[in-house]
């Protein structure tokens, strides 16, 4: 056998043995993962979310009007960054 074909062979199997590890290294833990108890979700319906914040009307129109807020401010913000840069720009 040539030198080539033995490199190539070596190749292969070290290859082969990876992959052989690979697989039993991920079935193992698949398998250990699984085995855990399954969590259910309550029926009942709740007007708050996990952090505590409430979901009614009120409270959602209340987050609503501070994003909007918050976006005007940003738009504001974007505006004078604008016009600063076409002022250096026209210098």
């Amino acid at each position: 056998m040539s030198q080539g074909a033995k490199i190539i062979t070596g190749f292969v199997v070290v290859v082969i043995v990876l992959g052989g590890l690979y697989y039993w290294y991920s079935s193992q833990h698949a398998s250990s993962s699984t085995t855990g108890t399954a969590q259910t979700v309550p029926d009942t319906e709740t007007t708050t979310l996990p952090t505590g914040s409430s979901t009614s009307d009120t409270s959602l129109n209340q987050d609503l009007n501070s994003i909007d807020t918050q976006i005007q401010g940003v738009s504001s913000d974007n505006a004078n960054v604008n016009d600063s840069v076409n002022a250096q720009a026209a210098q």
